[in-house]
């Protein structure tokens, strides 16, 4: 798995003869990715000679058109200068015993074989593309003209059975293959929030503004996607508002409403708009937020790729003997993609 991670640095507030007057601190906000050319992988695939191939040789050929084929595990020199060879940014090979392959097409023998479509499933030799790259999906076809829609053809072939074979140009039927890698998108919509002044006769809620609010707001939100095939969850980690020695009381694992004159510190979110969902504690309409057992899920999601918005609100409460402090709270959201 995968991480991406989101720092949401927050300084809350200043705790003034009991009243708390807001010192802003900005937010620092760190977003790791995928490296572009994996974010991007695709597949690039050409018939050319085993010398001249600097990819991986997924299938060789006797000739261009009217040919037999053999695995790439065989060496013989007369299908030497007729390769299928592949290139991708992605880790991929032929090997049919990897976690993560798909039979392109199936051979009648070792080497001087005949080729059928993968799902005519009589011959009993695999030709196969398989992929290391973590979360990448193959997608293989057959296609008549072109191969559309698909990254790259792989070669051509006389019909879906006890076919000869060729390059991509030499016959209708085409052999399509597309690698799709793993996408994760995550942001924050800003890097900064404050509950501005604070006092043990009402309830505060952060904003962006840094100036809090007393009816509850939306101080940021967390927009998510990815096209993972388990779909993805959004964790929180971090503490509870703190000052030297002196902390404010996290709510705990269980949504709970304010309680003014409390010493109260917690989240919650909702979705507005996307696919996505918030998950218990943090769905409900009090808040929570648990130091004794982080990281938290906040939020899960599908792999359909669909961005997720998600609000989220803040609370903070403090009671009367709350020690005077300059309070700061770091949190990090990570989301994490499924397989």
């Amino acid at each position: 798995m995968i991480k991406t991670l989101t720092h949401l640095n927050r300084l809350l507030h200043h705790l003034k003869t009991r009243v708390f007057n807001f010192v802003y601190v900005g937010l620092l906000v760190a977003i790791l990715f995928y490296p572009a050319a994996y974010l991007y992988a695709g597949l690039s695939c050409t018939v050319t000679t085993a010398a001249a191939c600097t990819g991986t040789v997924l299938l060789r050929m006797s000739g261009s058109t009217n040919a037999h084929a053999e695995l790439p595990s065989q060496s013989n020199a007369n299908y030497s200068n007729n390769v299928v060879c592949c290139t991708s940014t992605s880790s991929i090979g032929n090997s049919c015993a990897s976690s993560n392959y798909k039979v392109f097409g199936k051979l009648s023998g070792v080497t001087n074989a005949h080729m059928q479509q993968a799902s005519v499933n009589t011959y009993l030799n695999n030709a196969c593309l398989s992929d290391s790259s973590t979360g990448d999906k193959i997608t293989v076809g057959y296609q008549n003209t072109n191969c559309s829609g698909y990254d790259t053809t792989l070669m051509s072939m006389t019909a879906a059975d006890n076919a000869t074979v060729g390059d991509g140009s030499a016959y209708t039927p085409k052999v399509c293959a597309t690698i799709t890698p793993l996408l994760i998108s995550f942001s924050i919509s800003t890097n900064s929030v404050g509950f501005g002044n604070l006092s043990a006769s009402s309830s505060r809620y952060a904003n962006s503004a840094g100036t809090g609010s007393a009816t509850e707001v939306e101080a940021h939100t967390l927009s998510a996607s990815t096209n993972a095939a388990g779909g993805y969850i959004i964790t929180v980690d971090g503490d509870t508002l703190t000052s030297g020695s002196n902390t404010i009381n996290a709510i705990g694992g269980v949504n709970t409403l304010p309680s003014s004159g409390t010493n109260q510190f917690g989240l919650r979110a909702t979705v507005s708009s996307g696919t996505g969902f918030v998950v218990s504690p943090y769905a409900a309409s009090g808040f929570a937020f648990n130091t004794a057992s982080l990281p938290s899920t906040v939020a899960s999601g599908s792999g359909d790729n669909t961005t997720t918005v998600y609000s989220v609100r803040y609370l903070g409460n403090i009671g009367s003997q709350t020690p005077a402090g300059s309070y700061t709270a770091h949190l990090n959201y990570v989301i994490t993609g499924t397989f």
